[in-house]
């Protein structure tokens, strides 16, 4: 069953780049791939403690703790 499962994922794969617009699915992933190294640090670690973040106080502890639970 597992391999049965990595050929559909592959096959879906090559189905959608060839068939699709490979050259802008290749822009975006770069494109993407840049802006999430570029913000991975700032993004991580700024929680903003004194300012009125609801989303973070609320959104990511509740499924964090959701999640580890």
């Amino acid at each position: 069953m597992y391999n049965l499962n990595i050929t559909l994922a592959a096959f879906l794969l090559l189905f959608v780049f060839f068939l699709g617009s490979a050259l802008q699915i290749i822009q975006v992933f770069v494109s993407s791939l840049g802006a999430y190294m570029s913000n991975f640090v700032s993004m991580s670690l700024g929680i903003q403690p004194f300012k009125d973040n609801k989303w973070l106080g609320e959104y990511t502890v509740f499924y964090l703790a959701w999640w580890v639970s």
